[in-house]
């Protein structure tokens, strides 16, 4: 059950931890259970921040590697948590993985390391992991994020060149998975850098789907058509109302503060315009909907079976 429970998400880690220790209890050497309970200790981590999950998660995962040289996953996982403390070790683990692992989800979370310093090779590492399961859409998404990141930093004469390739990127892991909602949005994002019908049109196709959607992937629904029609088509009344459906939704998904944000940022402009009404009628909304939220934890999993990612994997 413990697999199971973290195949569904890493935000299940304290229940497949316990799952584990009861299995661990029965036969306190079974690999299978230890490294189980490793991985467990991680998801644990990433999703409560705690510093005694942290720490546990470090001892075990050590422990796994110490007695499984050859498990990528969980160096990966032990380089995360290294990443800040103990730059160079967590490097060499990082390493060791790109040179060795032919798990596409773990050389997508090696890329993950690499992605905002060293682009390049993040893109190199992503391009391999596509080339091991063409058929997966993360690396393709993930691959498309790197080259968005370019994107925005380009000079001139690259940017067709980089954008092409972002564009192609997220049309592959549209594809591969056609119900991935972080994909769409940002293939439309990057189909508006010319053609704002179409990124409008996928805009359209998503609302009119909406409800069926996640609580997370509403939220990102709302405020990417919120943004759509405030900054391309410069209606404020419909945008603020975009931003206030997304917002009513009370989930602490990291589109919240952003939503309220954009609500924030509607309302001043209505004031700016002396539609005082609506500025006020805005901040009420604001305020009525707020709720003490405290710092995001993240809903996100490691697993191939957790359908409403941003693609960012467990390990962002």
């Amino acid at each position: 059950k413990g697999w199971s429970l973290l195949a569904t998400g890493f935000r299940h880690g304290q229940e497949a931890s316990k799952c584990f220790q009861r299995a661990l209890a029965e036969d306190e050497a079974n690999g299978e259970f230890l490294a189980g309970s490793a991985i467990a200790a991680f998801a644990s981590y990433t999703h409560s921040r705690d510093f005694e999950y942290k720490s546990d998660a470090k001892k075990k995962l050590s422990a796994i590697i110490q007695e499984e040289p050859q498990n990528y996953e969980a160096k990966m996982y032990l380089a995360k948590i290294l990443e800040r403390w103990d730059r160079p070790q967590a490097e060499a683990l990082v390493e060791d993985v790109v040179r060795n692992s032919r798990d596409p989800e773990v050389l997508r979370n090696a890329a993950k390391f690499f992605q905002g310093e060293v682009p390049e090779k993040a893109i190199a590492i992503l391009e391999r992991a596509i080339s091991l399961d063409p058929t997966y859409h993360l690396p393709h998404y993930d691959l498309g994020r790197c080259y968005k990141e370019q994107l925005a930093v380009a000079d001139t004469g690259r940017r067709e060149e980089i954008l092409a390739a972002a564009t192609e990127a997220f049309k592959m892991a549209v594809q591969k998975d056609p119900a991935s909602v972080f994909a769409k949005l940002a293939l439309a994002e990057m189909l508006g850098e010319k053609t704002p019908g179409y990124q409008e049109e996928i805009y359209l196709n998503l609302m009119s789907e909406v409800s069926t959607l996640s609580k997370r992937c509403q939220q990102a629904v709302y405020l990417h058509w919120g943004d759509f029609l405030l900054y391309t088509r410069e209606s404020l009344p419909k945008a603020a109302e975009m931003y206030k459906a997304g917002f009513a939704i009370p989930d602490k998904y990291l589109e919240r503060p952003q939503l309220k944000s954009r609500l924030q940022e509607v309302a001043e402009k209505f004031q700016q315009s002396s539609q005082t009404t609506e500025a006020k009628a805005i901040r009420d909304f604001i305020n009525a909907n707020e709720r003490p939220w405290g710092e995001r934890k993240s809903s996100d999993g490691n697993s191939r079976a957790e359908g409403t990612e941003p693609p960012s994997g467990s390990l962002s």
